[in-house]
């Protein structure tokens, strides 16, 4: 087991030296200058390859063995950012000081569009509108993701017919401004 780990360690010091260049570079992109975030991205890019090395098999080449890092350090970074996008701002908050033009708040607007999903519908888009992936959603939900996307079509469906027909019931009404 002890010659297993150092061979791991070896594996990975060598990794780190040959792809420290590409680690910086992506981590950098993607905390747009921020070096504080960059180092702290950088550290979870080095345990994410740690985690996955021993799937790497001896004998790859070195080419190969740049995607897979990348591949690792993307995965990592994404993964991140999607964390991170949970954390924006509710639909409610944004809503509150948008108004259209007849004076209706936007918050009204969206109540009409989702008038009659059922609260499994309505958890979806919350679940959604907070970022979560597909995947995530499905497995909040206990459902599986090919249900998701029945889900999704279902909603928009039902949103359509709502759009229309708040649209042809302010198509129906007499104008008062004559």
């Amino acid at each position: 087991m002890n010659d297993d780990y150092t061979i791991l360690e070896r594996r990975f010091a060598r990794l780190v030296e040959c792809h420290q260049g590409l680690i910086r570079r992506l981590c950098w992109r993607y905390s747009q200058g921020d070096t504080v975030r960059c180092t702290e991205l950088m550290q979870d890019c080095y345990i994410a390859i740690w985690r996955r090395l021993p799937d790497l098999s001896d004998d790859v080449p070195p080419w190969k063995e740049y995607y897979w890092v990348a591949s690792r350090c993307r995965s990592r970074l994404s993964r991140h950012f999607r964390r991170l996008r949970r954390q924006w701002v509710p639909l409610d908050e944004v809503t509150d000081d948008l108004r259209d033009d007849g004076g209706h708040d936007a918050r009204d607007r969206v109540e009409e569009l989702t008038d009659g999903l059922s609260h499994r519908e309505r958890h979806y888009l919350k679940l959604l509108f907070a970022g979560y992936d597909t995947s995530e959603i499905a497995e909040s939900l206990k459902i599986k993701p090919d249900s998701v996307y029945k889900m999704q079509r279902r909603i928009i469906e039902k949103m359509r017919n709502n759009a229309n027909n708040i649209s042809n019931d302010t198509r129906n009404r007499p104008r008062t401004d004559a």
